[in-house]
């Protein structure tokens, strides 16, 4: 029905039962409103077009900036590339060994994967700077966890294809100081998920990313880190809310 005074109900659509004149002339009075917005007193737009506007402007700075230093021999070869057990993944999960009788398994999503003349370069795109957090070196033992992820998507991609795979954060910020924060290479030692090279690089006070991950699940299993709500939304995106009894912890401030 068409809208009366006051958006009180009107007279019925004239010939409704032609559907295809209902549906035009809805749509000509949606496009009038959507006019008379954007005409109004306040000049406001639908904030759906802000945010479209902005995303484009933001990904078309990040492809001008990508286009003047990208690597001219890369080429995108996979995207959204995931491994896990799932039907629909494209890889089983990467297994590691903590001991002789253990083996935990991971699961991710890669966001692209581009193939150079000396292997593969696994990219992670971040809407968000975080020097702190994306910064990775293997001068010491401690790594961010925030950079963990991007370490695991350059282990998994190089042992299921073959390659040796370099990795980087792609920052899209257009106010960052640099379009990628360099990860380290599947082929690095401090990646390198051999037993024994790990223990002995730990030994030695030398970073082992697989070791961490190993020595991490072994706390956890311990009971290490006590459950603590968050003030955050970390915990939103988290698959396994009915086994952890962090949701119904109190929160604390900062993320968990």
């Amino acid at each position: 029905r068409r809208r009366g005074p006051g958006g009180a109900p009107g007279p019925p659509w004239p010939g409704s039962a032609d559907e295809a004149k209902c549906r035009t002339e809805l749509w000509a009075l949606a496009q009038a409103e959507a006019a008379r917005v954007h005409s109004g007193p306040l000049g406001r737009r639908p904030l759906w077009r802000l945010r479209q506007e902005a995303l484009r402007d933001l990904l078309a700075g990040w492809l001008r900036r990508e286009l003047a230093v990208g690597r001219p021999e890369a080429r995108p070869w996979r995207l959204e590339w995931s491994f896990g057990p799932g039907l629909r993944d494209a890889a089983p999960p990467w297994p590691l060994a903590v001991d002789e009788v253990e083996t935990i398994y991971f699961h991710g999503r890669v966001d692209r994967i581009d193939q150079t003349e000396r292997g593969l370069w696994v990219r992670d795109y971040k809407r968000r700077d975080d020097p702190a957090g994306f910064r990775v070196s293997d001068k010491s033992r401690e790594l961010p966890p925030r950079a963990w992820p991007l370490l695991l998507y350059a282990l998994a991609a190089g042992e299921h294809f073959g390659q040796p795979a370099a990795c980087s954060f792609e920052i899209i910020d257009p106010g960052a100081d640099q379009n990628q924060r360099l990860g380290l290479s599947s082929d690095h030692p401090a990646l390198d998920a051999d037993p024994a090279v790990r223990a002995q690089r730990w030994a030695a006070g030398e970073l082992s990313f697989p070791q961490l991950l190993a020595e991490t699940w072994a706390a956890v299993r311990a009971g290490v880190f006590p459950v603590t709500g968050s003030a955050t939304a970390v915990c939103r995106y988290c698959p396994f809310p009915a086994l952890c009894p962090r949701v119904d912890a109190p929160a604390e401030e900062g993320p968990a």
